[in-house]
């Protein structure tokens, strides 16, 4: 079935074929590196910003446990009072962070942790709101006491709480990590085995090819050669339909048509070796005839030599013949001047005879 296929359409298939494995090879890495972007995305601007703002609560934490501290040591009103502002302002920027962080956790675990440092931190701050109030009472020492006793046992389990989710975030972004550099070295090698095949794919295909187009040509160009050497015995085998199929086809017409002209010129050969024969013996006959006719002729020479010799006696003879007329006229002329002479003679004489018979 492939080898009736055009060459064109073979062409067109081998480079869809690589085209498409080319798009897939592209589509897998495609998909593998949003997966990893979608990894690297969940990092950075994801759980990277969770531990951020994880360390600014923890930061304010510190911050707050230093500012019971100093309403602790101070004994001055207006330094009391800006430690409890900074405490309250603190308080805010921790409400702000809780607030963004809520959106950015999006695990069970995470929202888990979240709730139990909500949950520890509400404890924290009715601690320090009690102390406070104690400072305020103007109860120092028991204040102090409860610092120890109370505040700093919430303050730490709240610290805890921070540590704990900052952990697990960070845990979360190194699995994160190693899920992308595991899907980037998974990657490479799906690249490589995809390439390795699409090679292999692209090198039977054009194997597959090149014999299919070459084994007809050649095929085709033997038989031209021993055509062109006068060989046309070949037996010719068009085993596709393709376009090397359609020239063996013509290339087995033009045999076929060799044949039937060199048979044509066979026959045309016997035929004038037939009349080369003929002409042959015509001209044997006419070598014949030539040699009677130059043995006449040798005798007709003989002849006119003979012919010759006699005319030139008769014209000697005609010479000397118009010699003797030419004598012969000139007697004669002067045998006629005679003549007329004796005739005026005669005439004188009978006219005398005439005046004598008068006179008788």
């Amino acid at each position: 079935m492939f080898k009736n296929l055009n060459i064109s359409t073979r062409l067109v298939g081998a480079f869809t074929l690589l085209v498409a494995m080319l798009l897939a090879i592209g589509g897998i890495s495609v998909l593998r590196t949003v997966s990893v972007e979608k990894d690297l995305v969940d990092i950075t601007q994801r759980r990277m910003t969770i531990i951020a703002d994880m360390e600014l609560l923890r930061d304010e934490a510190n911050f707050q446990a230093r500012a019971i501290r100093n309403i602790a040591l101070f004994t001055d009103p207006a330094k009391i009072a800006e430690e409890k502002q900074a405490i309250a302002a603190s308080r805010t920027k921790i409400n702000e962070l809780d607030a963004k962080l809520a959106p950015l956790l999006v695990t069970p675990k995470g929202r888990e942790l979240q709730g139990k440092l909500a949950e520890l931190r509400k404890p924290f701050r009715e601690s320090v709101d009690k102390f406070m109030a104690m400072i305020a009472a103007g109860e120092r020492e028991p204040a102090i006491a409860y610092l120890f006793d109370t505040v700093r046992p919430a303050q730490l389990a709240y610290f805890k709480a921070i540590d704990d989710a900052v952990v697990f975030q960070t845990e979360g972004a190194q699995a994160a990590s190693q899920a992308a550099q595991d899907t980037v070295q998974n990657l490479i090698v799906t690249i490589a085995v995809a390439a390795l095949f699409a090679a292999a794919i692209a090198a039977v295909v054009a194997t597959w090819i090149i014999r299919s187009i070459t084994g007809p040509i050649n095929s085709a160009v033997d038989l031209a050669r021993a055509v062109a050497a006068g060989d046309l015995t070949r037996v010719v085998e068009v085993k596709s339909t393709d376009e090397t199929g359609v020239l063996m086809q013509a290339l087995a017409d033009m045999q076929t048509g060799l044949v039937q002209v060199v048979g044509r010129v066979r026959n045309g050969s016997e035929s004038v070796s037939t009349a080369s024969e003929q002409i042959a013996q015509g001209n044997q006959d006419l070598s014949s005839r030539t040699e009677q006719q130059a043995s006449a002729l040798e005798e007709t020479a003989a002849s006119m030599e003979e012919l010759s010799s006699t005319v030139r006696q008769n014209a000697d003879n005609a010479l000397q013949a118009n010699q003797l007329a030419q004598s012969a006229s000139r007697v004669a002329m002067e045998g006629g001047q005679v003549v007329s002479q004796v005739v005026d003679t005669m005439k004188e004489i009978n006219d005398s005879s005439k005046k004598i018979a008068d006179i008788i």
